[in-house]
């Protein structure tokens, strides 16, 4: 009895222990979680102000502004540590919305979830990472008060916050120096930064197609007559260019020179649209391309020199 009751005693007895191991090393661990993310925070804040900066906003832009000072506000308060549990609550509820824009992105096969501003993340990669924050934050959260590495630097949170803001401000400089919105020139040079550039096609009368350098495959729109259409895939009004200037193409049985030049991002066109016939090109996915004034735009080339520039207009086109 004497040895079964030592062998059960020793048994709790390493039981506790090495749930005490455990827990000093998992608590440390588990207590890196909020500066980690605090910090993944303030880079997805960093990046999705290079895109506010370079003129890239799918909505509204005081909806990105808000955007990226939440992101980096809850990113600096969960470095700091002040109010942890006020913080993680909030992040709980943050990442949840993260997830779930992201599962609906990757539902409907989005290419980016845009998360990350100009750096392309797959959106099913995203939600994986925000089910891994959300679980961390809740282990956090059970812990409560366990977290010696999250609370050892707490006395030293002024100066973390004070170093973290100056990065801040001098990676944010650099990003929009480095990130500023670029024009091609009449020439087919790109001044500017890698940002988004504008196409300006209403200046290239009387200029070599500028575009060329940047478009494979286009040696034969550079001889002989054609006409070049520019459009986005998901834009109804190029849609409807399209399908006009196609059908009209079927009638004259292909007696002209189309060519459709794709801006990114790329996708199919809706079933109906008869593109047979047309030569297709597609601008590089590296850059983000802009176009002034506007949409679909209709460009007609002899031998490689720009002779027209027009917007189309459902009604007014009167053929080729």
């Amino acid at each position: 009895m004497n040895i079964m009751k030592k062998t059960n005693l020793s048994g709790k007895t390493g039981g506790k222990l090495a749930a005490a191991v455990g827990s000093r090393l998992v608590g440390p661990a588990i207590g890196l979680a909020p500066p980690l993310i605090g910090l993944l925070l303030i880079a997805a804040a960093l990046l999705k102000g290079v895109n506010l900066a370079s003129g890239v906003t799918n909505t509204h832009v005081y909806f990105h502004i808000v955007e990226v000072l939440s992101e980096w506000a809850l990113g600096l308060w969960l470095i700091c540590g002040l109010a942890r549990r006020h913080a993680m609550a909030i992040s709980l509820a943050a990442f949840a919305a993260f997830a779930g824009v992201s599962l609906v992105g990757a539902l409907t096969g989005r290419h980016s979830c845009g998360c990350f501003g100009p750096i392309k993340i797959n959106p099913w990669f995203t939600f994986a990472l925000d089910a891994a924050i959300i679980l961390s934050l809740a282990a956090q959260w059970k812990l409560g008060p366990v977290a010696p590495l999250g609370v050892r630097f707490r006395r030293w949170r002024g100066l973390w916050a004070i170093a973290l803001a100056g990065l801040s401000v001098a990676a944010a400089a650099w990003g929009w120096q480095y990130w500023r919105p670029a024009v091609l020139d009449t020439n087919g040079r790109i001044i500017g930064g890698h940002g988004v550039v504008t196409l300006e096609p209403a200046d290239w009368n009387g200029h070599a197609f500028p575009l060329v350098r940047y478009l494979p495959h286009s040696l034969r729109i550079q001889q002989g007559r054609w006409l070049v259409i520019l459009y986005y895939h998901g834009c109804p009004a190029c849609q409807h260019a399209l399908a006009v200037i196609g059908r009209r193409l079927q009638k004259t049985h292909r007696l002209h020179q189309v060519a459709r030049i794709e801006l990114p991002p790329f996708g199919r066109l809706p079933a109906g649209i008869h593109t047979a016939g047309m030569l297709h090109l597609r601008l590089p996915v590296s850059r983000q391309w802009l176009v002034k004034p506007a949409i679909p735009l209709l460009i007609d080339l002899e031998n490689g020199k720009v002779v027209r520039v027009r917007l189309f207009i459902s009604g007014l086109w009167h053929g080729f």
